[in-house]
């Protein structure tokens, strides 16, 4: 039970180190590679954790399902950063807070999906491989038209003034700004952390807590 509950938990250890990573790749290489990056390090992990169900006898199965896992969750933290930085650098300033929320609230909805369609594709244990190839088909999709589709970082016209003008702190200057000096914002990253966090690992382990009150899986 413990390795079933590494493969939600190491989305919460891989995004601390990894999220301060993202930010720089998000500011250094720009929106269109980074959002690229993150697709295909998606899709890797999805293929990888099918290794075991389409080649017979692979030595230390769940060695391929983690290590999937862990690219996924790399490529969840280049996701989950982006939304802010999408709406800044592509929308006009009275559209900003939506299209951030809009592209925010994506990834826990994909997750909803996933928790309501995982207990109807998998009846039995020997439905996992189904439904791992069930998910690697949009994970390739996306891949193949991020890689496609996307072609600039930033639009050809900048959408409001704002966007024209802006300039940002160079990354280690705007994090030690934030991280050192900014009270306010050091209030909510830790509220804000502490209730994802709590919530992420309270979520990971909610069955185990009801199936040892007679509820069944």
């Amino acid at each position: 039970m413990e390795q079933i509950n590494w493969l939600s938990l190491v989305y919460l250890v891989v995004s601390t180190p990894f999220g301060v990573a993202a930010i720089w790749i998000l500011d250094s290489v720009g929106l269109r590679a980074a959002t690229i990056l993150g697709a295909w390090l998606n899709f890797a992990g999805s293929v990888l954790r099918m290794v075991p169900c389409m080649v017979v006898g692979t030595q230390n199965p769940f060695a391929f399902l983690m290590g999937g896992q862990s690219l996924c969750a790399l490529a969840q933290s280049l996701v989950i950063f982006s939304p802010a930085k999408l709406a800044a650098l592509w929308f006009p300033e009275h559209q900003r807070a939506t299209a951030n929320m809009l592209a925010t609230m994506s990834n826990p909805l994909g997750v909803l999906v996933a928790n309501v369609l995982s207990p109807v594709l998998v009846k039995k244990g020997e439905d996992i491989p189904l439904m791992l190839g069930v998910y690697t088909i949009p994970a390739g999709v996306v891949c193949l038209l991020s890689t496609i589709c996307l072609w600039e970082s930033v639009p050809p016209t900048p959408p409001s003034a704002g966007a024209a003008s802006s300039t940002s702190e160079k990354f280690l200057d705007g994090l030690k700004l934030q991280l050192m000096w900014n009270k306010a914002y050091v209030i909510l990253a830790v509220c804000l952390g502490g209730m994802i966090g709590i919530s992420a690992s309270f979520s990971a382990l909610l069955e185990q807590i009801l199936c040892a009150s007679g509820h069944s899986s």
